[in-house]
C-alpha cells in the first residue's frame, strides 16, 4: 500500500499493511520559494504550512525590499537614494525604479548662466537659457554683457 502522502510512512505489522504519521515538524522536501512559509508535517499525517519569515519573496528589483510579515510576502519600494545598478541608473527613486538622478544637482556637469542641469523623471538633461539671456558673473564661461546664443556664450 502506497499512502501517497509524504506525512505518512508505510508499515507492515504481522503481515498487515498500514501507515504511521511522520514526526510533527518534519520539513517537506517540496517547498515554494519566496512564499514566506515552510511546509511541514503535523504529526497526524497532514501537511501544514507554517510561517517562515526568512523565506523572502525575491523579485530581482534592486529598488524594492523583499519582506515577509507574519507569513505574508511583499516587495515594498525601497527608500529614495538607495544604491542600484539597473537600467542605467544608480539611485532608487522611492517608487521602485532605478534612475539616473533624484535632483538636478546629482547630474554630472556644471550649471552656467546659459545652461543648467535638469533631472526629469529620473533622467539627467540640460536646459538652455533663452537666446539673449545676459551671461554676466560666470567668470571664464561668460563675460558680463555677453548673451547666450543657442545655449553657449559667444
Amino acid at each position: 500500500m502506497d499512502p501517497g502522502n509524504v506525512c505518512l510512512t508505510r508499515t507492515c505489522d504481522s503481515g498487515n499493511c498500514g501507515t504511521l504519521p511522520v514526526a510533527n515538524g518534519t520539513l517537506l522536501a517540496a517547498q515554494t520559494a519566496g512564499d514566506c512559509k515552510k511546509n511541514t508535517c503535523d504529526g497526524a499525517g497532514s501537511i501544514v504550512a507554517a510561517i517562515d519569515n526568512t523565506d523572502l519573496p525575491v523579485d530581482a528589483n534592486q529598488c524594492t525590499d523583499n519582506v515577509c510579515m507574519a507569513g505574508a510576502p511583499s516587495n515594498p519600494n525601497s527608500a529614495a537614494g538607495g544604491a542600484c545598478s539597473q537600467a542605467g541608473g544608480t539611485k532608487c527613486d522611492g517608487a521602485g525604479a532605478c534612475v539616473e538622478c533624484l535632483s538636478a544637482s546629482t547630474c554630472p556637469g556644471v550649471d552656467t548662466a546659459c545652461q543648467s542641469r535638469t533631472c526629469t523623471v529620473g533622467a539627467c538633461g540640460i536646459a538652455f537659457a533663452p537666446d539673449g539671456t545676459i551671461c554676466g558673473g560666470m567668470g571664464s564661461f561668460c563675460m558680463t554683457g555677453d548673451c547666450c546664443i543657442g545655449g553657449a556664450c559667444p
